[in-house]
């Protein structure tokens, strides 16, 4: 099932440019999430990010991707999004036994 979230990216890698964009992401693929603390120092440092709110809360995703992984963050909070890849298991799981 794909989710959309926002993404914080660095846009730019020689310096510390960061930007936002929409993501889709396959919550089957996900290997772990952890909380993000460390993004929020960027928030003061960078224009773009500092339009967010200083009560947003970012989540570091771990996604499997053939024998490499991929790291993206994310704005939500890992509550939230624990919260809601169970609701999509759990409804998945439904479907399933419903045949």
């Amino acid at each position: 099932m794909f989710m959309k979230f926002i993404e914080i990216y660095r846009k730019d890698s020689a310096k510390r440019e960061y930007s936002l964009r929409d993501i889709f992401i396959n919550t089957q693929f996900v290997v772990s999430a952890v909380p993000e603390e460390n993004i929020k120092d960027l928030t003061q440092e960078c224009a773009t990010l500092k339009l967010l709110s200083n009560k947003a809360e970012y989540t570091r995703l771990f996604i499997a991707r053939g024998n490499i992984g991929h790291e993206v963050v994310i704005v939500e909070s890992f509550d939230n999004l624990v919260a809601k890849i169970a609701n999509i298991q759990n409804k998945t799981m439904q479907n399933v036994l419903k045949g």
